[in-house]
């Protein structure tokens, strides 16, 4: 696997009246870019981390960005949310599966972040710190659907917040879910590929073909946009 340094993003807005999407960023610049600081900018935003954290990522077809250590996108225009979203990313396995730290998708501002996916210890879920509230985490049980079970290669995650619900899938099918507060599918999502500021250790690992929709798919929408990718 080669690494290189990583290249610039083309950020896409389109207004679907029947998919909503907010935010796709394809991560598949095979053009290679200038990282002379700790802090590159993007037409995204900016990438808060040294450059050894961020990198290109190409194998089997398919191209993405892979982010370690504390790499993470700061968003120039939060995505806000309110009650739905769908969260679609595509990633390379094996990814955390040997790993009991969070490997964090996206989150909102600091202090009271939303992190609406998250993996640890081969397990899916969501991550919240409030002030008011304190820290919550909810994962799915390894007994209802385990990471490590996923075979190497390309996977597409996703997961569908419905008022009060989080929905998981893989590749397009549902393998679990579980509620949560509906204070936590209001707000923003601000950073992509760890959580706010690059607080955590690990970062998500490889991303392509990152989207967000400001609706809650249903279960076959969300297998047709696995399947159409």
């Amino acid at each position: 696997i080669k690494y290189d340094l990583v290249a610039p993003i083309n950020l896409v807005f389109l207004n679907d009246p029947i998919d909503e999407q907010r935010l796709r960023l394809p991560f598949d610049s095979e053009d290679v870019g200038d990282r002379t600081d700790s802090h590159s900018g993007t037409s995204a935003g900016d990438w808060q981390s040294f450059a050894d954290n961020i990198s290109n990522f190409k194998i089997d077809g398919r191209s993405g960005v892979a982010v370690s250590g504390h790499g993470v996108l700061k968003l120039d225009s939060p995505i806000q949310i309110d009650g739905h979203v769908t969260v679609s990313v595509w990633t390379h396995f094996p990814t955390c599966n040997e790993r009991n730290g969070y490997r964090v998708l996206l989150d909102g501002p600091t202090p009271e972040s939303r992190i609406l996916l998250c993996l640890c210890n081969k397990k899916l879920g969501y991550y919240w710190r409030h002030r008011a509230a304190g820290s919550a985490h909810k994962f799915i049980p390894r007994e209802t659907f385990d990471l490590g079970a996923v075979s190497d290669g390309w996977h597409q995650l996703g997961v569908v917040g419905d008022e009060t619900s989080l929905t998981y899938y893989v590749d397009g099918v549902r393998v679990g879910s579980q509620t949560c507060e509906a204070e936590f599918l209001q707000g923003s999502i601000d950073f992509i590929g760890n959580t706010a500021q690059g607080i955590n250790q690990e970062g998500f690992s490889v991303i392509s073909d990152f989207r967000i929709f400001a609706t809650s798919a249903t279960p076959d929408q969300m297998m047709e946009l696995a399947q159409s990718e």
